[in-house]
């Protein structure tokens, strides 16, 4: 039956009224149709004039000061199938789907008691499970899936891909119930990715796993006798190890940058985002401070530093930083570096529409005695050396004399002596700053602002002899300390982040593993000896 009645006479029922999102483009597109043609189409009301069908019609016609409303009366209970069911037709959102679920679930209870005569056998999986389609048909599908939607976040991004098929309930359920507990007590901060979205739930689970297979407890030390000392430390405790001061013949580290990175690490309180750039130089400086009583009289610290533009113009940040480790640590300024990157990329701020991309960094080189600071000077392409590449003795030439049989080097030396070739003079270091898949391959996720795998080859071998140790006081991911094994140096760390100490660990393995002194010989010959002509295999 059709009629007119005051909208006043309506009785709401919340559970209905709250089922959608309220989408602002529906809602202007039908107010303004009713206020142009009227309400066309009536609401539904049941005998108790419970308002079925219809809230937002209704919702328009009191934006609009409308008394009256046009519904259809029909014998019908308030049930939320009764209400999904006349909505079938509506453009719903992955809210919309995930409260529709979340209310068919709570709609059903579990029967107590016996049947009644007469009454149809039926369970309660069986009931929800009509209910739903037959979506989910089975008791554990369906207690996994009343676990994630009760259990999410407020965003409910989880129950969303998991009814828009985008992840299976199993990924889902597996995420919140095991994974999202071990990520929050261990405080890995993937958790937070993937309620943000930057993450997928299957991603997630996979991170979350791996960084808890990477990550030894409490242990907070990894030693290798002889190879390697890796600390989960603050770089300032360093002091500590006493077996470790004046041992050092070379510190090359990459500390946070001023200004130009969000650093994901809680407990880095705020380092890299100081107010001032004199904030910034006395802060970092006074991490160093402790870590120098590690040289030897004959090292050297190198700090491989960026420049912070703020306008477009230059902040100086690596000439203000010399200063500042001048005066308090007591070492000497010895040289700048350039660190010229062949592929630069912007950070996609103002900077890089108002000048050029940044393509170079520097490595601020201080050493403890000028007059005893060890220093090999490395004769790269000098002019005389040619690299000549054979394919071994089928190359013949004309009078049958075969040339020498070329050397196969392994993936990594390859990389260390191409990066080698590309050097041009002393104070330059030239190389690409892409995906160190290194990292990658131990974890999938990788690190904050990880280095570039081969910047550190060049200063290791210009200050350090086989079997120096080489200290990485900040060394995140570990690059350094794996560069320096395959060039048969030992290493000195320390990390603050359990996350990324776990990974560093694996790459300083990774790093012993590879070594291979046949092809360190080769890379050592290119050098440091320009007498003789090379021959290294294609």
């Amino acid at each position: 039956m059709k009629k007119t009645l005051k909208i006043s006479d309506l009785i709401v029922v919340d559970d209905f009224n709250n089922l959608y999102e309220k989408q602002t483009e529906f809602f202007n597109t039908l107010k303004t149709s009713i206020e142009t043609e009227g309400q066309k189409t009536p609401c539904v009301v049941n005998t108790k004039m419970e308002l079925i069908d219809g809230y937002l019609r209704r919702e328009v016609l009191l934006k609009l000061g409308t008394e009256n409303i046009e519904v259809l009366i029909e014998d019908v209970e308030p049930t939320i199938e009764e209400r999904i069911i006349r909505n079938s037709y509506r453009k719903k959102t992955d809210l919309d789907e995930v409260n529709e679920v979340t209310r068919i679930l709570n709609s059903v209870t579990k029967k107590q008691g016996r049947k009644k005569r007469g009454e149809v056998r039926t369970t309660y999986v069986d009931t929800i499970s009509t209910k739903l389609n037959n979506r989910w048909k089975d008791a554990e599908s369906i207690n996994k899936l009343k676990y994630v939607l009760d259990n999410d976040f407020k965003n409910k991004i989880v129950s969303k891909t998991v009814i828009n098929n985008s992840t299976t309930l199993e990924s889902g359920y597996n995420f919140l119930k095991i994974f999202k507990p071990l990520d929050e007590k261990n405080k890995y901060g993937l958790t937070k990715k993937v309620e943000s979205g930057e993450l997928t739930i299957k991603d997630g689970n996979k991170l979350i796993q791996k960084m808890d297979q990477l990550s030894m407890g409490d242990q907070s030390k990894f030693i290798i006798p002889e190879k390697c000392y890796s600390y989960n430390i603050d770089c300032t405790e360093i002091g500590d190890y006493k077996e470790h001061l004046g041992k050092v013949d070379l510190i090359f580290s990459s500390p946070y940058y001023w200004d130009l990175r969000q650093y994901d690490n809680n407990e880095n309180l705020g380092f890299g985002h100081e107010k001032t750039v004199e904030k910034y130089c006395e802060n970092l400086t006074s991490l160093i401070t402790p870590v120098v009583k590690t040289l030897k009289e004959t090292g050297s610290m190198m700090l491989n530093i960026g420049e912070t533009y703020r306008n477009g113009v230059s902040q100086r940040v690596p000439f203000k930083l010399i200063d500042y480790v001048e005066k308090n640590t007591g070492l000497i300024f010895n040289e700048m570096l350039i660190w010229s990157k062949k592929n630069p990329k912007g950070n996609g701020g103002a900077d890089d529409r108002n000048r050029p991309t940044t393509n170079v960094e520097y490595i601020l080189w201080f050493v403890v005695n000028p007059e005893k600071t060890k220093y090999k000077k490395l004769t790269y392409k000098n002019g005389e050396l040619k690299t000549v590449v054979s394919k071994g003795y089928k190359d013949v030439d004309k009078k049958g004399k075969k040339s020498p049989k070329g050397v196969q080097l392994t993936t990594g030396y390859k990389k260390i002596y191409n990066h080698i070739k590309e050097q041009e003079v002393l104070n330059v270091i030239t190389t690409s700053c892409g995906k160190n898949h290194d990292v990658y391959k131990i974890y999938e996720g990788g690190g904050p602002a990880i280095m570039s795998e081969l910047l550190p080859v060049c200063p290791i071998l210009m200050t350090t002899d086989e079997g120096d140790l080489v200290y990485d006081f900040m060394s995140g991911t570990n690059v350094v300390g794996r560069m320096s094994h395959l060039l048969n140096r030992r290493t000195l760390s320390t990390e603050l982040s359990k996350d990324y100490y776990s990974i560093g660990c694996k790459m300083l393995e990774s790093g012993i593993t590879d070594y291979n002194p046949l092809d360190l010989k080769v890379i050592n010959k290119h050098v440091y000896d320009n007498e003789n002509q090379l021959s290294v295999a294609a």
